[in-house]
This record gives C-alpha cells, sequence and structure tokens, in this order.
C-alpha cells in the first residue's frame, strides 16, 4: 500500500461555543466539517453539522464564535494538530435546522448546519482604512494599512512586489482593507503576473505574494495515475506523492487565446504630466520572466499566426503592471482548471493555495512520461464522522495549469 509511511488513522474534532452569557463544547456530537479556502480570498470559510440540545436553538441565531481545534491522530506517531482558530458564525448562511427523524426519541436534540467566516481575517479585511502618504512605496503603504486593521492574531506576510517605485504621494480613500487591495493594485500595481493572496490556516498567516515565489517554495507535490501495483507500493506520501487512479481529463482552448495575443504590444500610456508616451510590452519576454513556465515553443510558434491582434493599447494612466498581470493571467489560463480529490492517508499541511503541483500521467491517450504542471488555487478539507462514530478525512483540491505548452502537446 502507498501509505506505508503514514499511519493516519482519524482527526479529533473540538468545538468550543462562546455565547454572550454561556459556552459549550461539543466533540462527537459534531457530524461533518469543512474548511475553504481559495486564492483571491483572503477569508477562509467553514461549514460544519452538528447535533446540539434544543435549548440552545434561539442562541444559534444570534452572533456567536466558535474556537475549532482539529488533531491529527496517527498510529504510533505524536498526534498533529492541524488547526487552532476562531471562527465567527454568518448569520445570512444558517442552512438549515430541524429535528432528526431517527432521534424522535429524543426531542431536545436538533441538527444543526451554519457557515462561517475566519474571526482574525474577516474583521481584519473589512476594518476601514486609509491615509494620506508621502514618499512611499506601495508595500510600505500595504503594511501601513494593515497595521490599522482589526486583525487580532492573524499576521500579513507580503513578498517582495515587482513595483518597487517609490513615489512622491500616494492617497488611499477610507475603505475596507480588501477593497482598497484591489485599489492599489489597480491603480499603482504590485506584480507583473499574477498574485497568490489567500490567509493560510496551516500558520495563521495572510500572503501576498506572486506566483513565482509561491510555486518555487517548496518541492512541487507529485499526483500519479494509472501506475500498476509494484509501482503503486514506492509511493511515499510523506514525500509529496500520491497516487490518484483517476487522474483528470484536460482541456484547454490555446489555438484561440493564442490568435488574440501578439508578440508585442504598444502601449501609450499617460504621463504624470498630462501628456501620452510610448512604452512596450514583450509577450514573450514576460512568459519567460514566469519562472514555472520550463518552455516557451508552443507560444513562439503560434503567437501571431493565425490573426494579427491590435497591438497598441491607450492607457490612462502610468502604471502597467495590472496589465502585465492581466495578459499573463489569460495565458496560463488556456487549460481548464481541475478538481482532484485526495483520500486518507495525506498530509494536510502538504496542500497550501499556490504550490505547485505535477501530474504524471502514464496513459496511453497522453504522451509516455507526460508531466503537466499545475499550482493549486483551491482547498476544502473535508471531515466527517461515519456511522461507527469514526472520522475520515478528504481534500478536495482545484488545481489551475501553468505549464500550457505540455498539455497542449500532449
Amino acid at each position: 500500500m502507498p501509505d506505508a509511511d503514514v499511519k493516519q488513522s482519524a482527526f479529533d474534532i473540538k468545538a468550543e461555543f462562546k455565547f454572550t452569557k454561556t459556552s459549550l463544547v461539543l466533540q462527537e456530537e459534531i457530524l461533518e466539517v469543512a474548511f475553504i479556502m481559495q486564492n483571491h480570498k483572503l477569508v477562509p470559510r467553514m461549514k460544519m453539522n452538528f447535533r446540539i440540545d434544543n435549548r440552545y436553538r434561539n442562541l444559534l441565531l444570534m452572533p456567536y464564535t466558535v474556537h475549532i481545534t482539529i488533531v491529527e491522530k496517527n498510529m504510533g506517531e505524536t498526534e498533529r494538530t492541524l488547526i487552532d482558530s476562531e471562527w465567527l458564525s454568518f448569520g445570512q448562511a444558517v442552512i438549515d435546522i430541524h429535528r432528526e427523524a431517527d432521534l424522535s426519541s429524543r426531542p431536545d436534540i436538533i441538527n444543526v448546519r451554519h457557515e462561517y467566516v475566519a474571526k482574525d481575517a474577516y474583521t481584519g479585511v473589512n476594518t476601514v482604512v486609509g491615509g494620506l502618504y508621502e514618499n512611499v512605496k506601495v508595500i510600505d503603504v500595504i503594511n501601513s494599512l494593515w497595521s490599522k486593521t482589526n486583525h487580532g492574531k492573524l499576521r500579513l506576510n507580503v513578498s517582495k512586489l515587482d513595483n518597487s517605485e517609490k513615489y512622491e504621494q500616494i492617497w488611499i480613500p477610507n475603505n475596507k482593507f480588501f477593497v482598497n487591495l484591489a485599489y492599489i493594485s489597480q491603480r499603482y500595481g504590485m506584480f507583473n503576473i499574477p498574485p497568490i493572496i489567500y490567509t493560510n490556516l496551516h500558520d495563521n498567516v495572510a500572503y501576498i505574494k506572486s506566483l513565482n515565489e509561491a510555486t518555487s517554495s517548496d518541492k512541487a507535490l507529485e499526483l500519479y495515475g494509472d501506475l500498476p501495483q509494484e509501482d503503486q507500493d514506492k509511493i511515499r506520501i510523506d514525500d509529496g506523492q500520491y497516487f490518484l487512479p483517476n487522474l483528470p481529463s484536460l482541456t484547454n482552448s490555446f489555438n484561440s487565446i493564442a490568435a488574440l495575443i501578439p508578440k508585442k504590444i504598444t502601449l501609450c500610456k499617460k504621463s504624470d504630466t498630462g501628456l501620452y508616451k510610448e512604452s512596450e510590452i514583450d509577450v514573450m519576454s514576460l512568459i519567460r520572466s514566469m519562472k514555472f513556465v520550463d518552455s516557451v515553443d508552443s507560444f513562439e510558434n503560434y503567437l501571431d499566426k493565425i490573426v494579427q491582434p491590435n497591438t497598441k493599447i491607450y492607457l490612462d494612466q502610468s502604471n502597467e503592471y495590472s496589465l502585465r498581470e492581466s495578459i499573463a493571467s489569460i495565458i496560463l489560463n488556456t487549460v481548464k482548471p481541475i478538481s482532484v480529490r485526495i483520500s486518507q492517508p495525506f498530509r494536510f499541511p502538504h496542500w497550501y493555495i499556490g504550490r505547485k503541483v505535477v501530474l504524471k500521467y502514464k496513459h496511453i491517450n497522453y504522451k509516455i512520461g507526460s508531466e503537466i504542471t499545475f499550482f493549486i488555487s483551491g482547498i476544502q478539507f473535508n471531515i466527517k464522522r461515519t456511522k461507527v462514530k469514526n472520522t475520515q478525512g478528504t481534500i478536495n483540491v482545484m488545481l489551475n495549469a501553468v505549464s500550457t505548452h505540455d498539455a497542449y502537446a500532449g
């Protein structure tokens, strides 16, 4: 079995409900819980299904917090705490409250399914901030705005920005932090290529970093499909290797996108003096700047071949970072995102937004040894209690392709 290095047996779930005047701890009463993290979403979400005493019904309809602790149980190994965080009830997301039909002899018990948001992330990004800054860089403004938010224990980690210009003056209107972050990205620009923006539940840190940094920080996870039994036995999960019997098929729209993207784009930008000046974006150089793209042969061969696109763009601002980011995003999205399901055993800390994932196909429909590179853009970590009161976990992962030339050649 490929899980020889992982003795994962179950997960312990503990939820401490904190109401205005009382508190309550649930463990075995929790039937199912799902944690959701997505790229460009700084606020993780949680869905929880649980049984609770009927006398708490009205309290559940009022704002309250839940402290969640998830512990991984490993046979013969030290237990690992995977999640230890505070969550805020999201009243509009109440799905259902009803009596359990199979517990009719216990009319005091109700089954509840609620949705929650990570408390520190939610209060942090929704804090209204703003100000006038002089002689600063964009990174300085972002860090200053974050320091004014009500973010609790949540830390912000911003990587080195491509935009390192120093501005005489930057004015940020009073608005919620996440709104101002989008404003800064559009008005001044942060990266030349798509960013990774999310909050990681593993370490309670909000990250803003380029896709280059995100995909190079750790070794790529490897997903193997169509392996014979003798090769399946060699899979080492603790080394970031996973076997999936049915890897998803891929679809792409490379030809239609290549027909719209020129090799070079001329920009007419409005300068600070109000006059326009020309500059140029070399699309091939932009692609090469993405370190996770190993080859640009397909782009070289197909861009400009079918249709000669309009190569001139007019900008009413001097910032071209957001435009470069948009062009890079279009090129990266030639392959439709795919979803994969990881069943036990697995290591939850392996899976975070932005990590590189390599799909290794051995199927006749693909070239032998084909390796297609993706990055993780969404994660849903599920834990469900079975009929025998054990807990089983799965991870649903959304993957976006970053080596479209490989997918196309296959």
